[in-house]
């Protein structure tokens, strides 16, 4: 499961576009992955996005990188975490709203935890918050979609930072650390690698076996 590389709302909060493109530095990152998955030998049997342009784009070149042509289908599960916030209309204050939000402690709670947004934002409609919670376990759910309907395959997945941070603890069943969070910021390209369990009248498990949620390093010139 791979972040997708960076776009234009990766380094501009306060000119947020509904569907971003990929940056030329976020280009960079997904050859880059792409050279790294080659180098390791990686084939893949069917890649899955969440149906975003920066996640298409980063699968495209990934793939491209690795001169791999499998198919390569949408599952909206893995579509990034809702927040309640319609960037289209919330201009200059997104980078605000941000800010408060990175900050969080983040946990698997049903807690929406807006209360951490400064008042002068608090009129935004939040009817679709999705909690961390709810957001790992339709993450599980596309999951074990793709375990029942291609078992035993290798899928490159391409989703997002908060609905991968969510599944990635949940998954790992991981321990709140001191501050109260039990979450591992995935950087643009950052990635973990999954392998089911299934057994014959039991629930399908999955293990974490691999993570780097670094991502690629891309140095831009001049820099």
């Amino acid at each position: 499961v791979v972040r997708h590389a960076q776009s234009g709302n990766n380094v501009d909060w306060q000119a947020l576009v509904q569907h971003p493109k990929l940056t030329e530095k976020g280009k960079a990152q997904a050859k880059a992955m792409g050279k790294l998955l080659k180098k390791n030998k990686v084939k893949f049997d069917l890649v899955v996005t969440s149906g975003s342009t920066r996640a298409e784009q980063t699968a495209v070149i990934i793939m491209q990188e690795l001169e791999q042509t499998v198919p390569m289908v949408v599952e909206r599960n893995f579509r990034e975490r809702n927040v309640g916030v319609n960037i289209d209309k919330l201009g200059e204050k997104a980078r605000e709203v941000q800010e408060k939000f990175s900050q969080w402690k983040h946990s698997l709670s049903d807690d929406v935890r807006w209360d951490a947004v400064p008042n002068n934002v608090k009129g935004l409609d939040l009817s679709n918050f999705e909690t961390e919670r709810q957001t790992a376990e339709r993450f599980q759910k596309a999951l074990r979609k793709l375990q029942e309907e291609h078992p035993g395959k290798s899928i490159l997945v391409i989703s997002h930072a908060y609905t991968m941070t969510a599944g990635l603890a949940a998954l790992s069943q991981a321990i709140p650390d001191s501050q109260g969070s039990v979450f591992q910021h995935v950087s643009n390209t950052g990635y973990f690698t999954v392998r089911s369990k299934h057994i014959v009248g039991e629930n399908t498990s999955f293990q974490i076996v691999h993570s780097n949620t670094k991502g690629t390093q891309v140095f831009e010139k001049g820099k």
